[in-house]
């Protein structure tokens, strides 16, 4: 799963790799320095959720009132604001935050070059980083929609789009502060870090964070994986993804492999090239695991790239995989 929801999908990931492998001192520390990750993507969200309910309940009478202009000048600024100075701000917390990694944690940890640990390693990559890519992508893509809008049907499939995004990622970010609260122990209850540093039972943590994944899973499962900016006059619905009849997972995550190798040869250093190879790995740690749900879940995030380098690699599980997943007959 690509976008926010894969962000939260790979924290949770990390959270619970960490409390599986690591002694409870050192998963502390993983679990602490997971929360400061998350409050700077959900920062970072702030002004374009405020912009899309702005869109949501444009009016009817918006084109000559020029609301839409007005919508396009705003998103062009948040752009131009998330790019030159909150970016800043953001990539300067996300500088700090890969100095604590490389500088703390990687040594504890191992390389961040493959599962989780990949996804993560991207996310926080400071001016290259996920968070900053997405938020830009996110708004390039409203400004295309509101370009489109020339007629009242195109206002009421406006509306019905920027209802989504601004649902899908309210929902991500209610995640997202689950995830925190949860480790803090802001929800009530003891927090992970309290249990992992009062001597409790390990166990307890790794089955805490486990019923977390899964409740999420299960959310996101039931409501659908959206795609978020369609464009006006085009219909929003929900992505399903399809599993496999007996996929064959050990299978898969040879390929996997295999097709990560290739990527990695083949990439320009791109962010881009970088998300996507880190999509792949997560869905290889995924099959290796057994996880039908994960592998798949993670290989949608992957993109057309990884699918276009796989028909050529001769890994056809992992072309059968990816093509329904991206919309690809």
């Amino acid at each position: 799963m690509g976008g926010l929801s894969g962000i939260v999908d790979d924290l949770e990931g990390v959270a619970l790799e960490a409390v599986q492998n690591q002694p409870p001192v050192v998963s502390a520390r993983i679990l602490a320095f997971l929360t400061k990750v998350a409050h700077v993507v959900d920062q970072a969200y702030r002004d374009v959720l405020a912009l899309l309910i702005d869109v949501k309940y444009v009016g009817d009478d918006a084109l000559s009132a020029g609301e839409i202009r007005d919508f396009q000048r705003r998103a062009e600024q948040v752009l131009e604001i998330s790019h030159y100075r909150d970016a800043e701000e953001i990539c300067s917390r996300l500088r700090t935050l890969k100095d604590v990694y490389e500088n703390e944690l990687q040594a504890m940890v191992g390389p961040g070059d493959s599962g989780q640990w990949a996804g993560l390693f991207n996310l926080i990559n400071d001016r290259e980083s996920r968070i900053v890519m997405m938020i830009r992508d996110e708004l390039w893509r409203l400004s295309q929609t509101l370009d489109t809008v020339k007629g009242p049907a195109d206002l009421e499939a406006l509306r019905e789009i920027a209802a989504e995004a601004a649902r899908q990622i309210k929902r991500d970010l209610s995640d997202l502060t689950t995830f925190t609260n949860r480790i803090l122990g802001l929800s009530g209850r003891a927090g992970l870090v309290e249990m992992l540093r009062d001597g409790r039972p390990q166990s307890m943590v790794v089955r805490e964070i486990s019923v977390m994944v899964d409740q999420r899973q299960q959310h996101s499962y039931s409501t659908g994986d959206n795609s978020v900016l369609v464009g006006a006059g085009a219909s929003t619905g929900d992505i399903h993804i399809q599993q496999g009849a007996g996929l064959d997972l050990a299978a898969l995550a040879q390929e996997l492999d295999r097709l990560r190798a290739e990527m990695k040869a083949q990439a320009a250093g791109t962010a881009e090239e970088d998300v996507a190879i880190g999509a792949v790995a997560t869905a290889q740690a995924a099959a290796q695991q057994g996880d039908e749900k994960g592998a798949l879940k993670a290989l949608k995030g992957a993109g057309k790239w990884a699918l276009s380098v796989a028909e050529k690699v001769a890994v056809p599980i992992a072309v059968a995989a990816l093509k329904p997943l991206l919309g690809v007959p």
